[in-house]
């Protein structure tokens, strides 16, 4: 302050500082569900690695998606780990992840779908409860809403492929919010 007059940069400073422990203190709230979304894309991963490693896969095509879905798996894990590492928290390592319980009872291509569209179920749930009801910072809500929509999809495919009619339809969000409080 000089002569009564704050200066633009004293100005600009201040509000950065207010602004960034701001951004800091919403996202120490967020960083517990940003960790869990990021082991449960590690846990994706490993389901898929070990379905694909199964010999259960028998149809190119699945087999063709299932590896596609695991890469769209690990690019979620790497926007969420990033954001864990932006602000400073320890990332997840799929390396220690253990596969979906439900990998050791498929005997099967069709138990192997139905348990891919089980896990992509709960991925949507869980990203879209996340934005609805408990995300508070922006940037963990703009990663969160990126990868909605990408699980939304492998589940709609993995309907379709079970035969499910139809694929999509105008509940999938009520059953995604099923037991959730989004008034």
């Amino acid at each position: 302050v000089s002569g009564g007059v704050l200066s633009t940069a004293g100005i600009l400073a201040s509000c950065k500082s207010t602004t960034a422990s701001t951004v800091n203190a919403a996202f120490e709230e967020d960083a517990a569900l940003v960790t869990g979304g990021a082991q449960f894309e590690a846990m994706g991963i490993k389901t898929y690695e070990v379905a694909a490693a199964s010999g259960l896969l028998t149809d190119q095509a699945v087999i063709d998606t299932a590896i596609a879905y695991m890469n769209d798996h690990i690019g979620h894990l790497n926007a969420l780990n990033g954001l864990l590492k932006a602000f400073d928290f320890d990332e997840v390592d799929p390396t220690n992840a253990d596969p979906d319980p439900g990998v050791g009872s498929v005997e099967n291509q069709t138990d192997v779908i139905n348990l891919a569209l089980g896990v992509e179920f709960q991925a949507a749930t869980f990203y879209f409860s996340g934005i609805v009801n408990q995300i508070q910072s922006v940037e963990a809500r703009r990663v969160f809403a990126n990868i909605l929509p990408v699980e939304t999809a492998h589940f709609t495919f993995y309907k379709n492929v079970l035969g499910y009619t139809p694929a999509i339809n105008s509940p999938i969000f009520e059953n995604l919010t099923s037991g959730l409080d989004i008034t």
